[in-house]
């Protein structure tokens, strides 16, 4: 239990083809957690990037989350959770501390679900979403950062059923199962077929 509740040694993405859509992720999975994030760009620096996150949920309940930087505390933030009702429920949030429960955020942001890679069941989400507008240097990364080789992400990934499930504003948990920092190789992430898998939005 200790080591799944201890940040993790940061490793690098490797890549990742989503059989539903044939999305080509570069994607970071932790084999003890069972979390997984998938990042893809266009060619040229843009504001926004298709991600997916998958994790397995204990009976129907739990959340995963991810962070733009390898810092929880300021950058950008987005969570997902089953609803409850057969959906999925994603939220924005920002951490000014450590606080278990990050406040919801707003602003020139929004994720648009893929519908075709979206799924959840007792045991297991999968979230697969355009992310419009999230990269912004005031939000931790920059449309310019992403034409480097490699930044500094982060991930989160709780067990137990988040307050008010099917609100945004939801209170998600401490993530009991696991967290820490990963490489996102966006050098790697980059393709001309972005906005062919972004209208699938």
């Amino acid at each position: 239990l200790a080591a799944l509740t201890s940040p993790s040694a940061a490793q690098t993405t490797t890549a990742f083809t989503d059989q539903e859509t044939g999305i080509q992720f570069q994607r970071f999975f932790g084999a003890k957690s069972g979390f997984g994030f998938g990042v893809a760009l266009p060619t040229a620096p843009s504001t926004s990037f298709i991600g997916q996150l998958t994790f397995p949920l204990a009976r129907g309940a739990g959340w995963g989350g991810f962070s733009l930087t390898g810092d929880m505390e300021g950058p950008l933030l987005m969570a997902a959770w089953p609803d409850g009702a057969g959906g999925i429920v994603s939220s924005f949030r920002q951490a000014a501390n450590e606080d278990d429960n990050p406040p919801e955020v707003s602003g020139g942001f929004a994720v648009r679900p893929i519908a075709a890679a979206t799924s959840v069941n007792a045991t297991f989400l999968s979230y697969t979403f355009l992310c419009e507008g999230c990269l912004d240097a005031s939000l931790g990364l920059s449309a310019a950062q992403t034409a480097g080789a490699a930044v500094e992400m982060g991930w989160a990934l709780g067990s137990r059923a988040v307050g008010n499930q099917a609100s945004t504003a939801a209170v998600l948990n401490f993530h009991n199962v696991g967290f820490g920092d990963f490489k996102a190789n966006l050098a790697a992430a980059r393709s001309a077929e972005f906005d062919t898998w972004a209208a699938l939005a």
